[in-house]
């Protein structure tokens, strides 16, 4: 797997795309429901190549440590669309706005994921022994870009809202780095050159929220049940969040 380093050229052009095609990429027209997934990584799948912006942030990595696993860290409330704050998360460390309409029975359509909150953690040993604590957020210089999901409803139900079977989707991630030692703190946020495309295939959702669900009436009907976005700088696993202990 390539180190983060390495994706810019590939996350240059894919977010120079996005932003000269906003009707696509961007903001749907008025009138398209926008809707939120609350998802919380799942196991220690989670990993990502710490090279790049360790180096960035000035921290000499041993060549046998270049991934880092990460778990995750509750966020405690978001703003929405509308600006409003939202709260009692659950367990939920990764928030994903979706936008569009989910497809009819035997049906396909596509819809637009953007990351609107990540909280993950880790921890990384240097060259000289020193173990650095390691959070990962979004970019606060730049806006998460929108990603595509083709969604397939292979339910056997004619409902109308009803639904369930798999999607494929990109995930685009500009993320913020804070390394942490000791009393020292140093922060890589440069989504130009740290940006990150994942890609999932096959990943299940339903329209009925499992067990435990956070927050049902801000999902608009489609639970990503688990997913695993992956790529060469490393991949992202995440089921649906729950309030508590829930397991599903």
């Amino acid at each position: 797997m390539r180190d983060l380093k390495f994706i810019a050229l590939g996350m240059a052009a894919a977010l120079s795309f996005v932003s000269c095609n906003r009707n696509i990429y961007g903001n749907y027209p008025s009138g398209y429901p926008i809707f939120y997934n609350f998802l919380q990584v799942d196991g220690d799948q989670t990993r990502i190549g710490i090279n790049g912006p360790a180096a960035v942030a000035g921290i000499p990595m041993p060549k046998d440590e270049s991934m880092i696993v990460l778990h995750g860290e509750p966020i405690a409330s978001f703003k929405d669309a509308k600006g409003r704050e939202q709260r009692n998360l659950g367990r939920t460390d990764t928030i994903v706005e979706v936008t569009g309409l989910v497809p009819k029975k035997d049906r396909e359509a596509r819809l637009h994921f953007r990351l609107v909150a990540l909280s993950l953690a880790g921890s990384v040993t240097d060259v000289g022994g020193q173990e650095w604590k390691v959070k990962v957020s979004l970019s606060e210089k730049r806006e998460q870009p929108q990603s595509i999901a083709v969604v397939r409803n292979n339910s056997y139900s004619n409902a109308v809202g009803q639904g369930e079977g798999t999607f494929d989707s990109e995930l685009l991630l500009l993320p913020r780095f804070v390394f942490t030692s000791g009393g020292e703190e140093r922060i890589v946020d440069e989504p130009e050159r740290l940006g990150v495309k994942f890609i999932a295939t096959d990943a299940q959702w339903s329209s009925i929220p499992p067990r435990g669900a956070v927050r049902p009436e801000l999902n608009g009907r489609f639970f990503a049940l688990k997913a695993v976005h992956g790529g060469e700088a490393g991949q992202h696993a995440t089921k649906a969040a729950t309030v508590g202990t829930e397991s599903f």
